[in-house]
């Protein structure tokens, strides 16, 4: 998906199935900052040594809706740091 494209996109959270999530690679970096990514890899490494509880599994969220920059990215990171599923797009304008 181009970041000049215009995208609604629905994500569902995935659980991982080993019931512990695995580490995470960012494609490049997060913010401005070496500072900030230094921070967000250390947040990202901690939650992936964390053991998932399976009752976290009960609660979902209905809808939210963000206003983004990059689409690129923002799929990235709800995809592979938060462990969501895309299950619908649909083309905006």
């Amino acid at each position: 998906m181009s970041s000049s494209s215009k995208h609604q996109q629905t994500l569902m959270p995935t659980p991982p199935s080993s019931g512990q999530a695995s580490a995470i690679a960012t494609p490049n970096p997060i913010s401005k900052t070496p500072q900030a990514d230094r921070e967000f890899k250390e947040m990202a490494e901690a939650a992936a040594r964390k053991n998932v509880e399976r009752e976290t599994f009960g609660y979902g969220l209905h809808s939210l809706a963000l206003q983004i920059k990059d689409p690129e990215r923002s799929r990235w990171f709800y995809t592979t740091v938060l462990g969501m599923e895309v299950v619908r797009e649909t083309e905006i304008g």
